[in-house]
This record gives structure tokens, sequence and C-alpha cells, in this order.
């Protein structure tokens, strides 16, 4: 967890997007962010949390 980082187009790297320009000023002034490894670390700075799941039992796919 003693890693950093910087994104100078902020994290989202597209244009217009709110959070495009959140890491300008950081930026500019040579400041980095903290790169989190592990899962206190994550959930402690989490703001949002994305839960992905199955829509029901996977098929199987035929080899190709």
């Amino acid at each position: 967890d003693r890693g950093c980082f910087m994104l100078a187009t902020g994290n989202s790297g597209i244009p217009g997007h709110p959070r495009y320009d959140d890491c300008i000023a950081d930026y500019l002034a040579g400041r980095y962010r903290p790169l989190l490894y592990t899962r206190a670390a994550i959930e402690a700075a989490a703001e949002t949390r994305l839960v992905l799941a199955s829509s029901g039992t996977p098929r199987a796919t035929e080899p190709a």
C-alpha cells in the first residue's frame, strides 16, 4: 500500500467526463495519489462498490 500513481487525464480519461480533470491540480503540483493494494486499504478508501452477479447458470460453449 506504499505505491503511488498519477493519471494526468483523471480517473476516466474521457474528455467531458466529470472525473476527466480530477487529477490536474495534483499533477501540476507534482503530487501523487496512493496506489492501494490490500483489501483492507481498498475497502477503507472506497467511495462506492459495484457488484456484478450472474443472471443464471453459465451455458457451456462448443469448442471452436
